[in-house]
């Protein structure tokens, strides 16, 4: 794939962005463009026994209107079948299913939901691509379902890597074990280099609603482990997961705010935004007060 950043409309200084272009697309811009993976990697996700991996797609390209600035890549279909923990109400693991059968259960299943606040007290949200569930709308900086052998800490690790990088297991992505160690790390750490997140909460038996990419709607049932974290990586260091995250943007709160109102925002991270915005900022230093 062909990387590029490149400039486009949009309110002075509202955001930047990266989006992805197919191969052959020039750019018309000398900026430095965001980083891709030059081809499709090996899935680390589990698959079900006997499941086979699908064709990859042709290269599409996703226009994001509004961006000051633009990263692009091919993408590639998601189409490996992934088993899930899935749990009681208390939390428990009872069983493990594939994706699709766990999340139809009735019980809840695991997931991981990071907000990352970036340069500038601006929050890193991801847009969903249109062919997943809640697709074309803003979402949360990292998210990801706890897979089959998984705690909540190792998923949200792996997601991070994984949707920020393309690397599962990438070293720029730090999980500090409690508030403690952020402040430690936080000292230590060039948050140039580096995305560095703390555990802030665990909701049980959140009652998810959902876009599908029919057009429908899904409610499923998540124990969802929140992380808030600190990056000061400009957009062109990562690596964008093409087959997952159509686009990233580094975005003022008062827009995270318009985005909400407007229907923009998926509604798990209109949940965390309202829930979790707050702590969010507050990591930014100078209190809570929030940039105008």
């Amino acid at each position: 794939p062909v990387w590029t950043t490149r400039a486009g409309p949009g309110p002075k200084a509202a955001s930047s962005r990266c989006t992805s272009q197919p191969p052959g697309e020039r750019s018309t811009s000398t900026s430095p463009g965001c980083s891709g993976a030059s081809g499709p990697r090996a899935s680390t996700r589990r698959r079900v026994p006997g499941g086979s991996v699908g064709a990859i797609e042709a290269p599409v390209t996703t226009s994001v209107p509004g961006s000051s600035a633009v990263l692009v890549s091919s993408r590639m279909a998601d189409a490996h079948a992934e088993l899930l923990n899935v749990y009681d109400p208390d939390g428990r693991v009872v069983g493990q299913a594939p994706r699709a059968v766990a999340k139809a259960s009735g019980h809840a299943v695991g997931a991981v939901n990071a907000l990352v606040l970036g340069p500038g007290r601006r929050v890193l949200l991801q847009r969903r691509p249109p062919d997943k569930e809640n697709g074309g709308l803003w979402d949360k900086s990292v998210g990801g379902h706890v897979g089959a052998g998984e705690d909540f800490d190792q998923t949200v690790r792996r997601e991070a890597g994984e949707e920020l990088f393309d690397d599962p297991q990438a070293p720029a992505v730090r999980l500090a074990a409690d508030a403690r160690e952020f402040e430690v790390l936080r000292a230590r750490l060039d948050l140039s280099r580096s995305v560095l997140l703390r555990r802030e909460a665990l909701q049980l038996n959140l009652r998810d609603v959902r876009r599908t990419p029919g057009g429908g709607v899904r409610n499923v049932t998540y124990h969802v482990a929140v992380y808030l974290g600190l990056t000061a990586l400009p957009l062109e260091r990562f690596r964008l997961q093409a087959s997952e995250v159509a686009a990233l943007e580094y975005v003022a709160p008062a827009e995270v705010d318009r985005r909400l109102l407007a229907g923009e925002l998926a509604p798990n991270m209109a949940f965390l935004w309202l829930s979790q915005g707050r702590s969010l900022l507050a990591l930014g230093g100078a209190g809570t007060a929030e940039p105008g």
